[in-house]
């Protein structure tokens, strides 16, 4: 854990600007580990069956606790050239990971779980990334940089679907149930636990992206640098596909209703998923300044496009999936997400010849508005703290340690984005694609109201090893 940047002389900056590496002289091995304790609450305001609308009344709270490990990895060398340095690195960028779950495997009980299960009981995404990069000076000072990646992909989600929801207010066309039937003579209505259908999906992707930028003196003590990632594209297409593995639990009532029609139902099913997902580019500004030779002062800007990461798609396949009654062939999941802004300023201070330490704090601004706030996306503005300690073992080994806390204020969703009772509406306007409730359930946006509080806390712990030799 380390101050990174478009102007940091650091291995890991190689992520944001490859053109960084041109300031590393010599030969550089570094690794570095990070674990993450990411803390997510949740209260949803209760919902009222009859309309599916928020009420005034709350839910019992729920909370995710969840580990993150992250790992960076690098090798840079010169090359014992006077022009040009590359380097290869390993690291894992992007990792979500948020559970709710009580007792949650590959089959589900979807009935067992808590007011946030229709937007995820647990969902899991991470990136490996295996770069290859170069730094070029083109004159005195100057450098520009390129770098490549090759991605690995992985994505786990877990939700619940309210199965009563396509059956639209009544059943008038051979639904199984509807909103006005449960079974028994019982009305479903909205978030029943007898219409709670489990599914979970797990895939992998593979998918490649770039980056490149400029760094250079505009003063013998100070250092500019812009950097520009791109986003990923996955084999075969824009969007990067996870493609893997789908487990679906019927609902109670939908299982009892199909046996009294057909006779024996299957009730957990294995097919095939494919989700459809996009993350943002990212672009850097920064600048580092040598106060004097024990004392470094730095900042820099950072633009993230998160709203390219408006949804996920999933799509559904297999034969046992197919089986009367079936499953829907596409979920939409709408994420609300928009871009971002951060801002961060750092120190660091060479206390002796063996020792350094440095210090940052970063604002980030929001990635969700606060109505399309959900439990796996309970983003607000965030004041990031880091601070770490860079003791010198020997003349080339040093080891880095490092201490990090992102707090997010309390949230609150009075007016959200979702609304379950839009898809039951398309349903009895016979999926009029121009019907506005019908634009809204495609859009994703048909699912349980995420009114409610939010809360989020992370703390991490880094530790590195970095060996430089010429």
């Amino acid at each position: 854990m380390a101050l990174i940047g478009p102007a940091s002389r650091h291995p890991g900056s190689l992520f944001y600007n490859p053109a960084t590496m041109g300031f590393l002289e010599g030969h550089h091995l570094y690794i570095d580990g990070m674990a993450a304790l990411s803390a997510t609450s949740v209260r949803r305001r209760r919902v009222d069956p009859a309309t599916g609308a928020p009420t005034s009344g709350s839910s019992p709270r729920e909370r995710s606790l969840t580990v993150l490990p992250q790992l960076f990895g690098a090798a840079i060398s010169d090359l014992g050239l006077d022009a040009l340095v590359v380097g290869v690195a390993i690291h894992t960028p992007t990792w979500e990971r948020t559970s709710y779950a009580n007792g949650v495997d590959d089959f589900f009980d979807a009935a067992a779980q808590g007011p946030s299960r229709y937007h995820g009981v647990s969902f899991s995404l991470f990136q490996l990334y295996v770069t290859l990069g170069a730094a070029l000076r083109i004159t005195d000072g100057w450098y520009i940089g390129f770098s490549t990646s090759y991605v690995f992909g992985s994505l786990s989600y877990a939700f619940v679907r309210d199965a009563a929801l396509l059956g639209g207010a009544r059943r008038d066309a051979g639904e199984y149930i509807a909103l006005g039937d449960c079974g028994g003579g019982q009305r479903c209505g909205y978030g029943n636990d007898r219409a709670a259908e489990a599914i979970h999906i797990s895939g992998t992707s593979n998918a490649l992206g770039f980056a490149a930028g400029l760094i250079g003196h505009v003063h013998p003590d100070v250092v500019i640098g812009v950097g520009y990632v791109s986003v990923l594209v996955g084999f075969g297409g824009n969007r990067i596909p996870a493609d893997g593995d789908a487990w679906i639990r019927r609902s109670q009532a939908v299982l009892e209703a199909a046996q009294a029609e057909l006779g024996s139902v299957q009730r957990d099913l294995h097919g095939r998923s494919l989700v459809n997902y996009q993350l943002p580019d990212i672009v850097t500004a920064g600048v580092s300044w040598q106060l004097r030779p024990t004392l470094a002062l730095s900042a820099q800007l950072r633009w993230m496009t998160y709203r390219r990461h408006d949804r996920l798609d999933i799509r559904l396949t297999g034969r046992q999936l197919q089986r009367d009654p079936q499953v829907p062939q596409q979920l939409v999941h709408f994420r609300g997400f928009h871009d971002v802004l951060a801002g961060q300023v750092g120190v660091r201070w060479r206390v002796w010849s063996r020792l350094e330490l440095s210090g940052g704090l970063m604002v980030e601004s929001s990635a969700v508005s606060s109505s399309a706030l959900s439990p796996i996306a309970a983003e607000g503005w965030k004041l990031d703290l880091v601070a770490a300690a860079r003791l010198w073992l020997t003349s080339r080994l040093s080891l880095r340690v490092g201490l990090g806390l992102i707090w997010v204020p309390t949230l609150t969703n009075d007016d959200s984005d979702f609304d379950p009772s839009t898809l039951p509406a398309c349903v009895d306007a016979r999926f009029d694609v121009d019907n506005a409730s019908c634009k809204q359930a495609a859009a994703g946006r048909g699912l349980a109201s995420t009114a409610g509080s939010y809360g989020a806390l992370s703390a991490r712990l880094g530790l590195g090893l970095s060996y430089d030799w010429r």
